[in-house]
């Protein structure tokens, strides 16, 4: 049976904000500059609680926090819940560990997983359709044609849909991650994570060929509707609405459970132990994940509190 994106469904790069994959986002809009005089930028509106949770061990505090990855100057200032859970710890974990996007095996990984072989072009390997609408985009956007033609479909579609959302204003540097990463650094608190570029990587590379194509050949159905989506998706992590924020996701990955299992539930699983060795600890850690990862069933919230944690809400009313 053939992949198929249904029209209805919210765009999946859109939800990669949320969710992470982290890496992947900042292929394209380029890799996280961390610095320690980095200066935050100024807040243009006022926060919400956001989605924060503290956990309780047998002598520390674990708090989980839900991220999104790329953000606008107008969302702004960032929860003040996160800034309470960063205050209290002293070391931060991400999904991947700070730096890891700046070494050579990165740039290896991406030509391993994103680039077609040399004997290839786009144009080889997309329908003709298809081809013609990313020609169209490229004509909007000469400077990428050339880089777009020697890469899989799955990167086209990823290269598209980030440049959009950068031309939106969205970017990693008002995201969450490389401001804690920036922090992490200046105050000399220690950084860690749980997946490796290639891991991150790996789910979308290890696409089939049919399943690529349609996620670019839906990338550009997406394109329309792409900022008021992201508006409202991000309004939901704002104010802390996890309920609306899986009910978006759900809609995403309708009739798509392979690339939900990859994206979500196994990677959900797979950070319960790590996060569980935080727990029986000595140090007070912040474990910052894409949003989508604590929002609904399957979520890293529940998961914990079906193996007995307790888990308290920060920024109840």
């Amino acid at each position: 049976m053939r992949f198929r994106f249904r029209s209805s469904s919210v765009p999946i790069f859109t939800v990669l904000m949320a969710l992470g994959s982290m890496a992947a986002a900042f292929i394209v809009l380029g890799k996280p500059t961390v610095s320690k005089d980095a200066t935050p930028p100024e807040p243009a509106a006022r926060p919400g609680r956001g989605l924060v949770w503290k956990i309780e061990g047998p002598h520390t505090s674990v708090y989980l926090a839900g991220s999104f990855h790329l953000l606008r100057q107008e969302d702004l200032p960032h929860p003040e819940t996160l800034e309470t859970a960063y205050m209290a710890s002293k070391q931060v974990w991400f999904e991947v560990p700070p730096g890891e996007m700046q070494k050579p095996a990165a740039a290896a990984t991406v030509m391993a997983l994103g680039m077609l072989p040399a004997d290839q072009s786009l144009a080889s390997t997309i329908p003709p359709a298809t081809h013609a609408k990313v020609t169209a985009w490229t004509n909007d956007n000469p400077a990428l044609a050339p880089v777009l033609d020697r890469m899989r479909p799955w990167m086209v579609a990823l290269t598209i849909m980030l440049t959009e959302y950068q031309k939106m204003g969205a970017g990693p540097e008002h995201g969450i991650e490389q401001t804690f990463q920036a922090r992490a650094l200046k105050d000399g608190k220690t950084t860690g994570g749980f997946e490796s570029v290639e891991q991150q990587l790996s789910f979308f590379g290890e696409l089939t060929e049919d399943k690529q194509n349609d996620l670019l050949d839906k990338t550009f159905e997406d394109l329309a509707t792409s900022r008021d989506l992201i508006t409202e998706m991000i309004r939901n992590w704002k104010e802390g609405r996890e309920t609306e924020l899986a009910a978006q996701m759900n809609r995403s990955f309708a009739g798509h459970e392979d690339l939900k299992k990859r994206l979500l539930d196994d990677r959900n699983a797979a950070w319960i132990a790590p996060i569980e060795k935080l727990l029986t600890g000595e140090t007070p850690t912040l474990v910052i994940v894409g949003a989508g990862h604590l929002a609904g069933p399957g979520s890293v919230v529940e998961l914990l509190e079906q193996k007995g944690w307790k888990l308290t809400r920060l920024g109840e009313p």
